[in-house]
């Protein structure tokens, strides 16, 4: 098994509105617990990242098929080594 990782949601473009509400910017740990829970009830034998069975961490099993499946669904432009550095910076 491999370590967690992390990754950041996508940036706001250059020509957004800099007095859009920062309250509706959701930090990494809120769409990091979002989308474990999510991938949680597809219940699947060959998870990418799933939930320790005591519930108080982590465990990426597969870093292929979450750069390449997983978080996709949840991040914009993620890579592996992206979504790592943000988890150590959480």
């Amino acid at each position: 098994p491999v370590a967690a990782a992390r990754c950041m949601p996508a940036p706001c473009n250059d020509d957004d509105d800099v007095s859009v509400d920062m309250m509706d910017h959701r930090m990494f740990p809120e769409e990091l617990f979002d989308m474990l829970n999510e991938e949680a009830k597809r219940v699947t034998s060959n998870a990418a990242i799933s939930w320790l069975s005591n519930g108080c961490g982590f465990i990426i099993r597969h870093p292929y098929l979450l750069t390449q499946d997983v978080l996709p669904r949840y991040f914009k432009h993620c890579k592996f080594d992206s979504f790592t550095r943000k988890l150590y910076r959480w």
